[in-house]
């Protein structure tokens, strides 16, 4: 840019420009442009083109800001050899992490059909609003060709998923289902008898549409899953490819006209070509017919368990969505959504009658569309949705989305209707094998570390916190590094992937130190990897490699960077991984991002990458990373959640975001389907509220493991307060030796109670009623937990020869004679409690509670020794001085952090033991403990007005009356 003469550019818009020095790249001046505040487009038009001999692909400008704006487009103005003006458009540039401004370029494809030699006549910055001036520098601008790299394919590699041929296809595992077929006159019925079930699927060849399928729910009346569902194409009236609706790289193409052909089209003669029913399974063969123009395609049907299966296929690359069509005649339609089963981007929804479900799933491993409508609606297709008293559009369906060349993917689907009156019957299973460390992850609790090395001082200070902890009793950690070693200077925001880094807090030899202490502390340390987004700046960024969309633009990724294709990722880990754990010595992973949207999120419509406009291509390639990273770090895998569902078991966990904190929610997907193959990690959205007892509720609730509370994560270790300390040890304490009775443990009960009763999800959904959020779970072992999720009301629950009363997010989980934990209100105060094989946990929060073991005011945890009459008690945490009375101990010996003695022992008498902060725990002697039982606490001493409890009977359960103090 300092090439330039400022006094000779034309600039449009009201925009200044001229040359800096304040920011450079590889020359001693850069381009400057003021922009004034509002919004707008401004061009900056050389003096004379800059001329381009030979043959690119396409430009990169290096840009830096605008600070407070994102530039929405930036465009490099030209002219070919042919005399055609054009413009490319150009994604990436400028990053500004945390409001920091860092160099990135921005990159553009030329258009294949660009005659050289070319010449470039200017460029231009349309900004968004904004309300001040700001400033974008910018420099070399340059031209790029592809390396011819050979990206690999995978598809034709064995996968252990999905687990069966027949995928997601729903069901309850072990069931038995009866099914007779039969075929009269060209008219199929599928009879199946399974539990109080009798489900008859009838499918009769008039239209080639889904509408053809009635079913019949235990002898009702017939009605219509999938009416007016089939295939919507665009015919080429002239014949040729598919037009592009949509600019390739801005250069406008002619729009051919097209035939329009789509289920319900009362002008299309839809001709059946062949019918075939063979062992259970019809086969048809379909032309429409409409001005001239036709479309064949096939439709096959067959049931299994309780579904009935629907396959399409046409070999006409003309078909631009499969229509899952809605349901006709199902009276008083509710739509609903389960936990868990959702991708960030939407939800599966599920249709509930008073007598039965429907679900209708697309298979993901099957398809070969782009991208799948559910919640919203997209590319024509409408969204789920309740369109009247006996009809609903359950999904919306597949759409193919044109490659960059224009072209389409063949129609490809498979489609699962399921009627059944269990929900569990209809709910999709998760074709993924178990996680390999299924057994180890439910003895960890996890925890994350962003950005906590600032400063070379700051790493003394981060192992000695983490020391403290572990003298706490904090043992069992997955403990994550979050990308502060990839990023130099930290403004620059240069993640993946790099062996070089963090200087600014001392550079390798800060992270080799870290990693080792950690290691001597915790089992598992892990770093921050991404393989869903490249710097340009990062070493092994290849334009070959990075992600395109179909109108041939390059794909964004978090920060203005971009995405690689998931083929890409392979080469890239594979470069890089081995040499990253060689030098630093981690021995799990954090492995960002993956999970954290569907598979249709990241598709690659590069027309030269393998499965180009598919998502099940994205599915395969992210499932098999998975497993290829545990191979590298010979430990588990961890991705960031809100689409996990469909890397269960292939992640070893994932930040367990239910994507429903704000609303009541249904757990029996994630017991049910998710829990037996991997262990979620806490979290579901308490990073955004900051409740540590939300946070909890949620963990138990769902059968995840635990996860330390978020509020310290982006603290220097140093100003980690007393207050966070303590939430991070109840965040610990409370589930970890909870969370091994539930962990891969099969539930034989979710109930939720309405109106004094327990109901099943299936009973509570067909009957109507409304989620009270107040829910009871019994596992196989005998361990029962009651959590309420209600917003307000608290909620009275009998266990055992105790009452126990919920607040919102209370709860209480007990297996007799095991373990007994509760977060509840007693006298009117909030306590916490858990004891069980590992240790006592005892928190009533400032007021003074009696414990079956002992009384105390603030939080104490007791471990057992190796004897039965040995133990260590610890404050957690030390706030003032209390005598610790009730406690049947001999002795007690004061010690420090790091277990030494400082001083002589101390009587466990009638006066208690005296907990004054001069030591940092107790070693205790001579300890006598009662029984576990679920004897409640007292509140002896609290400033807070008590309320007194009424017994009443209903059903079996205790309720209590508030009354006013």
């Amino acid at each position: 840019m300092e090439q330039l003469d400022p006094e000779q550019c034309r600039v449009v818009g009201n925009a200044r420009f001229s040359l800096t020095t304040e920011a450079v790249t590889w020359r001693d001046k850069a381009g400057k442009l003021e922009i004034p505040e509002g919004e707008g487009a401004y061009s900056l038009f050389f003096p004379k083109p800059v001329e381009v001999s030979r043959k690119i692909d396409g430009f990169e400008l290096w840009t830096k800001g605008p600070a407070s704006v994102y530039v929405k487009r930036f465009y490099v103005e030209y002219t070919d050899a042919g005399g055609r003006q054009g413009r490319v458009t150009m994604t990436g540039g400028s990053n500004r992490l945390y409001g920091n401004v860092w160099w990135q370029p921005a990159i553009g494809k030329l258009p294949a059909n660009a005659q050289f030699p070319l010449k470039v006549t200017g460029l231009t910055f349309v900004l968004p609003p904004k309300t001040r001036a700001d400033t974008i520098i910018f420099d070399t601008l340059g031209g790029f060709q592809f390396e011819k790299i050979s990206l690999p394919d995978t598809s034709g590699q064995p996968m252990p998923f999905p687990v069966t041929p027949d995928s997601i296809l729903p069901g309850i595992q072990g069931e038995v289902c009866a099914l007779e077929s039969r075929c009269r006159n060209q008219v199929c019925e599928w009879h199946v008898k399974a539990g109080d079930d009798s489900i008859l699927y009838r499918y009769e060849p008039k239209t080639g549409t889904l509408g053809d399928i009635q079913v019949i729910f235990n002898g009702g009346s017939p009605f219509f899953p999938a009416f007016n569902g089939g295939p919507i194409a665009k015919i080429p009236e002239a014949g040729g490819f598919l037009p592009v609706d949509i600019e390739l790289n801005n250069s406008p193409e002619t729009q051919e006209k097209h035939i329009r052909l789509c289920p319900g089209d009362p002008e299309i003669n839809a001709h059946l070509l062949s019918f075939q029913f063979r062992e259970g399974r019809a086969d048809t063969r379909w032309r429409w017919e409409k001005n001239g123009r036709h479309l064949e395609f096939s439709l096959g049907l067959y049931v299994k368990n309780r579904s009935l299966a629907v396959e399409a296929a046409s070999e006409i690359p003309f078909i631009t969505d499969f229509d899952c069509g809605y349901t006709q005649d199902t009276p008083k339609p509710r739509l609903f959504s389960l936990a868990y089963l959702h991708n960030r981007w939407g939800f599966p929804s599920l249709l509930a009658t008073d007598d039965y479900f429907v679900s209708l799933f697309p298979d993901y491993h099957r398809s070969n569309a782009s991208f799948l409508v559910e919640s919203f609606k997209a590319f024509g297709l409408p969204k789920a949705e309740v369109l009247g008293e006996s009809s609903a559009r359950i999904t919306g369906g597949c759409s193919y989305i044109p490659k960059t060349d224009g072209t389409l993917n063949c129609l490809g689907e498979r489609i699962y209707i399921t009627v059944s009156g269990n929900l569990e019957a209809v709910m999709p299973n998760i074709p993924n094998p178990r996680s390999r460390y299924f057994d180890e992850m439910k003895r960890r609790v996890c925890t994350i570390r962003m950005y906590e090395l600032k400063k070379p001082e700051d790493l003394p200070h981060e192992i000695e916190f983490w020391r403290r902890m572990r003298a706490y009793g904090v043992t069992d950690l997955f403990l994550r590094y979050h990308a502060g070693q990839f990023r130099t200077p930290f403004a620059s925001n240069r993640f993946n992937h790099s062996l070089t880094g963090a200087q600014y807090v001392g550079g390798d030899f800060a992270f080799q130190t870290l990693v080792q202490e950690m290691k001597r502390l915790f089992p598992r340390v892990a770093p921050y990897e991404d393989n869903r987004f490249m710097s340009a700046l990062s070493p092994d960024f290849r334009y070959a490699y990075i992600s395109q969309e179909s109108s041939g633009l390059f794909s964004n990724a978090w920060d203005r960077s971009f995405k690689p294709n998931p083929s890409s990722q392979h080469l890239l880990q594979a470069e890089f991984t081995p040499n990253f754990i060689q030098k630093y010595g981690w021995n799990a992973c954090y492995l960002d991002e993956l999970s954290n949207s569907p598979p249709w999120a990241q598709v690659d419509f590069n027309a030269d990458a393998p499965g180009a406009g598919m998502f099940r291509e994205v599915l395969r390639n992210y499932g098999y990373l998975t497993l290829k990273m545990k191979e590298y770090y010979q430990g588990p895998i961890w991705s960031e959640g809100n689409a996990a569902y469909f890397y269960a078991g292939l992640m070893d966990t994932d930040y367990a975001d239910s994507n429903t904190a704000a609303d009541i929610p249904l757990v029996d997907f994630k017991l049910l389907k998710f829990n037996p193959l991997e262990n979620a990690s806490g979290f579901d959205k308490t990073r955004i509220r900051g409740n540590v007892d939300e946070l909890l509720a949620n963990e138990i609730l769902f059968g995840n493991i635990g996860m330390l509370h978020q509020r310290h994560s982006i603290t220097s270790a140093s100003n980690i307060s007393l207050e966070q300390q303590r939430v991070i040890l109840k965040s610990y304490f409370m589930v970890r030796q909870l969370q091994e009775y539930y962990c891969g443990v099969k539930p034989v009960a979710i109930e939720y109670r309405i109106d004094g009763k327990y109901l099943t999800a299936t009973k509570m959904l067909r009957g109507g009623q409304t989620n009270t959020g107040l829910i009871r779970i019994r596992y196989e072992n005998g361990l029962v937990i009651h959590v309420n999720r209600s917003k307000s009301d608290n909620w009275p629950v009998r266990v055992d020869d105790a009452e126990f009363l919920l607040p919102p997010f209370g709860y209480v989980a007990c297996l007799p004679g095991k373990i007994l934990v509760y977060s509840a209100l007693v006298d009117g105060e909030r306590v916490d409690y858990s004891r069980g094989p590992m240790y006592i946990y005892a928190d009533s929060h400032g007021k003074k509670t009696a414990f079956p073991e002992f009384t105390a005011m603030h939080g104490m945890l007791m471990r057992y020794g190796e004897t039965p009459d040995t133990a260590t008690l610890t404050p957690m945490t030390f706030e003032k001085a209390e005598r610790l009375t009730g406690l049947v101990c001999e002795r007690a010996i004061p010690c420090d952090q790091d277990g030494r003695e400082i001083g002589a022992s101390l009587s466990c008498g009638e006066q208690g033991l005296a907990i004054d902060g001069n030591a940092f725990l107790y070693r205790l002697e001579g300890v006598r403990l009662p029984p576990l039982s679920t004897q409640a606490p007292r509140v002896l001493e609290s400033t807070t007005p008590q309320r007194k409890p009424t017994e009443k009977h209903d059903t079996g359960e205790w309720f209590y009356e508030e009354r006013k103090p």
